[in-house]
């Protein structure tokens, strides 16, 4: 009778086992470095494919105006190759309708930079960078949303 009277006086003061301690931070941690993760994951897959399309893409090209070295900190890697993250300025042109303008924040790899701008200049943060006159690209643009453009840049259209 005595140990429960004790158990119930006391019923706050429990001992905490050291190992259930370890369970819970360790599973707190875990819980954070989860989330963490999943954002991350979510953040890089945007700017790596860009944002979804709401309705069907429509298929043109685009004349690349001027182009300047993103303000994103992060190296991004599509297809193995690393790329840097732009900023570009497009002329859109859809077949049917008038060529209109169009600012995208894509990432370009390597070789489709060297191919795209001009020899010779450093490739500085925020920094316009030369183009080469004239290069065109395939693009899809969202039918919901013209601004929104995908520029194919492994496939420069050679101009005549």
């Amino acid at each position: 009778m005595c140990d429960v009277v004790n158990l119930a006086s006391n019923w706050h003061a429990s001992p905490v086992d050291p190992a259930w301690h370890f369970v819970q931070v360790g599973g707190g941690v875990a819980l954070l470095i989860g989330i963490v993760s999943v954002f991350l994951h979510i953040q890089l897959r945007s700017v790596r494919y860009g944002k979804s399309f709401r309705g069907p893409a429509l298929n043109g090209t685009a004349e690349v105006l001027s182009a300047a070295r993103g303000t994103v900190g992060l190296p991004v890697f599509t297809n193995s190759r690393r790329a840097v993250a732009c900023e570009l300025e497009l002329r859109v042109q859809l077949p049917g309708r008038e060529p209109y303008d169009a600012a995208v924040s894509a990432p370009i790899d390597s070789d489709a930079l060297i191919d795209l701008c001009v020899d010779g200049q450093r490739w500085e943060l925020g920094q316009p960078w030369k183009v080469k006159p004239h290069k065109v690209f395939p693009v899809q643009v969202d039918s919901t949303d013209l601004q929104l453009v995908r520029v194919d840049f492994r496939r420069p259209i050679p101009q005549s």
